[in-house]
């Protein structure tokens, strides 16, 4: 992944991550208002029940004046206001006045808090999605990039084993060859029992249905290539470890395209047997 995406990544997740800290530092600013507010309440209806006005110019004396009458008559009991009956006018005239008063700044700091809140919720579900996006892109591109190097590795032992179609062989068995978990091992087959790229090709040499990509068949009398029996990758008689110069020379005279092959296995593995590959004129 490029620098550039490495640090739009990174900048995405500072950006969420001041969000975040931003929200609390907010849930801890209403929670603080909240409180005030209660208590503010609380002394509205203390002050309203002492018949003291909070908007009044010297509601601050008048506070005193009472704590100070309460303090010097300790005894004395508050004067209650006459009762008034149920749906009495005054009650209606109470009740309109509660309704048509202002809503209390309080309220609005409230109500503000809530909208600052929403919107900081909304900019971190946006952040979210985006670094989702992201990641899935990064991922998207880290499996093409997986892809591309298996089908590099198939099309070379393809290439090298003389194949005239890689890309249409590649086409038809590619999705069976796999990366190992190290991100560089190619093999092929089932998880059970996988097979490396070379002997993955060699087979498909002998296949009947996929030998006529490759050089060295020679046609029938009915015009259609023939099978060939040639000897298994394991045991190349160029190799060293199975050299055997009979079944080499014999392998030369019926098919030296496909002997030259053999050689050219026997050397990607790093066991040719240079004295055998001089027949071949290696």
């Amino acid at each position: 992944m490029s620098n550039q995406e490495n640090q739009s990544i990174e900048e995405l997740q500072a950006k969420l991550q001041e969000s975040e800290t931003k929200l609390k530092a907010l849930e801890r600013t209403k929670a603080g208002l909240l409180g005030d507010l209660q208590k503010r309440k609380s002394v509205e209806r203390l002050a309203k029940a002492a018949g003291i006005d909070l908007s009044a110019e010297d509601f601050e004396d008048q506070l005193v004046g009472l704590l100070s009458s309460r303090s010097a008559t300790p005894v004395a009991q508050a004067q209650e206001a006459p009762s008034q009956p149920a749906g009495s006018p005054s009650d209606s005239v109470a009740k309109r006045s509660a309704e048509s008063a202002p809503a209390s700044p309080s309220s609005a700091v409230e109500e503000a808090m809530r909208a600052q809140l929403a919107s900081m919720q909304k900019q971190m579900n946006d952040l979210n999605e985006k670094l989702k996006q992201t990641e899935k892109e990064k991922h998207q591109e880290r499996q093409a990039r997986l892809d591309e190097y298996k089908r590099s590795v198939v099309m070379q032992e393809l290439e090298k084993a003389g194949c005239k179609r890689p890309a249409h062989v590649y086409a038809l068995q590619g999705k069976q060859f796999r990366l190992l978990d190290d991100g560089e091992t190619v093999v092929y087959g089932p998880e059970e029992n996988p097979v490396n790229v070379g002997d993955a090709i060699s087979n498909l040499e002998k296949d009947d249905e996929y030998s006529i990509y490759f050089p060295g068949v020679v046609a029938t009398g009915s015009g259609l290539p023939s099978s060939r029996s040639y000897a298994p990758v394991s045991e190349n008689p160029f190799m060293k470890s199975t050299a055997n110069a009979t079944k080499a020379s014999e392998i030369v005279g019926r098919d030296r395209a496909y002997a030259q092959r053999l050689v050219q296995q026997a050397r990607a593995r790093g066991d040719l047997d240079p004295i055998l590959a001089r027949i071949v004129g290696y």
